[in-house]
């Protein structure tokens, strides 16, 4: 253990590490696995008669005598030099008073003392006063309390003076105990069993009677005063660790910023250069999901940029793909097999985002669409009663997620008008402000599913384009910024966005081609994404494995 404690820095990757660490510590230090006992400490045993004297001035008549803790029923295995004590026969608790509102002054008035709440001791920003009298029982700043309802139950408290509140306990200790090893002893893994076991309900808390009869390790005093020394010297170690990590983690966030900024900035000349570089030195720059996330960002920026594959000026250029689809588009209208629809705005120079290479070509999304419609409103069931209906759960993270699906009836009177096809794109129309405008591409088989109201179906020309380059984009933040969240309305608690608007959404269009090459490239480089973050999950997983281990071996 000593080699741990020694070496604890090299065993601890995150926060959560560290407050694992300090639970460790201190459940050590109630086991006598600290520091060594030393033969010449006066023995707890009596320690505790000195104790007896003192404490039994202070009980009352209504004081239970509490019984010695034998050593079948002791918890666990302490050093002789130590002995199990019940919680009463060392502290005794005052509970507080609840004067009422109509009494609460917010400034220091004369005659009148700090009520103190839970709240307090994490923010001062929540200051009352209430009136002293003589029955106002007084706390300072180096005494201990308890939370005894609620939430708060067993959060331990000090630092502050001032009267306190019936949701509080105050311990009144011995002289011959140290009181911030008391602390310690109620913040430990031990005490917080107790805190938070109770058969009671958090709203009820825990009263004298539940609390003075649970046994407690007491050391030698001098012992005591060891372990907090020795406390101390870890907690501040441990503070220093979660300091280190956070500039560690605030130093990479600065310099992965500035990288992944260059690399998506359309005026950058370089890009490919430097996105060789992030591939190139990936395991140091994306070392959490923040920097994958942003990984993912700028691959996706040079992407819709032109900037990610090189362009081929021997390829058909996007302006003849639109032709095609227009030709395409009028036929279908002649044999009413879609319907006409109100012509699209024409693109003007300041709705441009960027500018883009030769032979790609700034086109409405409703140019490139057979048709843009919402999904059935139809009641589902969740038992399978014959089409499975995609909602908005199953929108994630630019795919489509076949998980908890409804169902309705094929015999429902969409169908088979509302059938997906290999190809179509989902869009979420109505959502929380962050999930409004995700979509997902449907690459499953035609009219095996349908898909619910409050999601948009894009169904492309499919022989012109790639509908997972138009998901890819759809998804960029770049879309995001200047396309859908400028126009997303707000009504109800949920964001808007309608399919009159998605039409209007301006798409930057490469040849085929390319979009296929684009497709290739992004998906391989996605699956880098990927790999790095179960590479992330996996190292989270063995990182909290090995600190269950090792708090579980020397507990």
């Amino acid at each position: 253990m000593t080699a741990l404690l020694d070496h604890f820095h090299e065993a601890v990757n995150t926060p959560d590490d560290v407050d694992k660490l300090k639970k460790l510590i201190l459940q050590l230090a109630m086991q006598g696995k600290l520091v060594e006992q030393d033969p010449n400490d006066e023995p707890a045993s009596e320690l505790l008669k000195w104790i007896e004297e003192e404490v039994q001035v202070k009980q009352t008549k209504n004081t239970k005598k509490l019984t010695a803790v034998s050593e079948e029923s002791a918890p666990y295995s302490i050093p002789k030099e130590w002995k199990w004590v019940r919680f009463g026969e060392v502290c005794q608790v005052v509970g507080g008073s609840q004067p009422p509102k109509s009494k609460f002054v917010e400034d220091p008035l004369e005659g009148y003392i700090r009520l103190l709440q839970i709240r307090d001791f994490s923010s001062d920003n929540y200051k009352v006063y209430v009136p002293l009298s003589k029955k106002t029982n007084l706390c300072n700043q180096d005494d201990i309390l308890i939370g005894r309802y609620g939430a708060s139950v067993g959060k331990i408290c000090s630092g502050k003076s001032g009267t306190f509140n019936v949701a509080l306990m105050k311990c009144e200790l011995p002289k011959l105990i140290d009181k911030q090893w008391f602390k310690f002893l109620l913040e430990s893994p031990y005490m917080q069993l107790f805190f938070g076991g109770q058969t009671r309900s958090a709203q009820a808390g825990f009263n004298q009677g539940e609390l003075y009869p649970y046994p407690i390790p007491l050391p030698p005093l001098k012992e005591q005063r060891r372990i907090v020394e020795k406390i101390s010297i870890l907690f501040s170690q441990c503070e220093e660790l979660i300091n280190n990590m956070r500039n560690e983690k605030s130093h990479n966030h600065m310099l992965n910023k500035s990288v992944f900024t260059r690399l998506q900035h359309h005026a950058n000349v370089e890009q490919m250069k430097d996105l060789r570089f992030v591939i190139e030195h990936i395991e140091h720059l994306c070392n959490d999901k923040e920097s994958i996330a942003q990984l993912r960002n700028s691959i996706l920026s040079l992407a819709i940029q032109g900037k990610l594959v090189e362009q081929d000026a021997n390829e058909e250029p996007a302006s003849a793909l639109v032709a095609k689809i227009k030709e395409e588009k009028e036929r279908l209208l002649a044999e009413k097999k879609i319907k006409n629809e109100k012509p699209l705005p024409l693109i003007t120079q300041e709705e441009i985002p960027f500018v883009l290479p030769e032979g790609w070509l700034w086109v409405r999304l409703g140019s490139l669409s057979k048709v843009i419609e919402y999904g059935t409103s139809q009641k589902a069931s969740e038992v399978n009663i014959g089409v499975p209906v995609l909602r908005m759960n199953n929108i994630k993270e630019g795919q489509i997620i076949f998980q908890n699906l409804k169902y309705i009836e094929l015999s429902n009177k969409d169908l088979p008008r509302l059938f997906l096809k290999h190809g179509n794109i989902l869009f979420n129309r109505t959502n929380s402000y962050e999930l409004v405008g995700k979509s997902g591409c449907f690459l499953g088989e035609d009219d095996s599913y349908s898909f619910a109201s409050y999601l948009i179906r894009i169904g492309l020309f499919t022989d012109s384009l790639s509908p997972e380059y138009i998901n890819y984009y759809l998804n960029s933040p770049t879309c995001r910024n200047t396309q859908i969240e400028p126009f997303i309305t707000q009504q109800n608690g949920q964001a808007n966005y309608n399919g009159t608007k998605l039409k209007n959404i301006l798409i930057p269009l490469p040849p085929y081609e390319e979009q296929i090459r684009i497709i290739r490239l992004l998906n391989r480089l996605y699956g880098v994404c990927d790999n790095l973050d179960r590479k992330l999950v996996i190292q989270t997983m063995k990182n909290d494995s090995l600190m269950d281990s090792i708090t579980f071996y020397n507990t």
